[in-house]
C-alpha cells in the first residue's frame, strides 16, 4: 500500500466520511471496505439513518479490476437503503459528466471540490 494512499473511514454525528484516494490496487480497496464497512456495521445493525460522503479524488485505479471490486463492495443495497444522502467528490470529466446525468438526485451529489460536498452533507436535512 502506498503511504500516499488514504483509505480511512470515520463518523461524525450522523455522517460517514471515506476517503479512497492514491493509487488504488485491489488489495487497497478490500482494506479501505474493511474498515468502512466497521464503522457502518453498527449504523445498519441498529437501523440508524446516516449520510455518506465519499471522497475518491485523486484515485487513480492501478488495473480495470480495482474498480469493478469498488463496486461490488460499495453498491450494497442494505448500505444504500440507509443513507439519507450521499456526496460523491470525484474528478472532473467525462465519467464525472455521466455520473451526475446518470444518478443525481435530491438525496445524491457529485463534486469535484471536497470543500463543497462536506459542506452540502453536512447542510442536508432529510424530507
Amino acid at each position: 500500500m502506498d503511504k500516499t494512499n488514504n483509505l480511512s473511514t470515520v463518523k461524525e454525528h450522523d455522517l460517514v466520511i471515506t476517503h479512497l484516494t492514491g493509487n488504488i490496487s485491489v488489495d487497497d480497496v478490500n482494506h479501505w471496505y474493511d474498515d468502512f464497512i466497521s464503522v457502518c456495521q453498527p449504523l445498519l445493525d441498529n437501523g440508524q439513518k446516516f449520510k455518506l460522503l465519499v471522497n475518491r479524488l485523486p484515485y487513480q485505479a492501478e488495473h480495470f479490476t480495482v474498480q469493478k471490486t469498488w463496486r461490488e463492495k460499495f453498491f450494497n443495497d442494505s448500505l444504500l437503503k440507509q443513507c439519507n444522502a450521499i456526496a460523491f467528490v470525484i474528478e472532473s470529466g467525462d465519467v464525472m459528466s455521466h455520473l451526475k446525468e446518470t444518478y443525481t438526485s435530491e438525496k445524491v451529489q457529485f463534486f469535484n471540490d471536497y470543500s463543497e460536498a462536506h459542506q452540502w452533507i453536512t447542510n442536508f436535512t432529510a424530507s
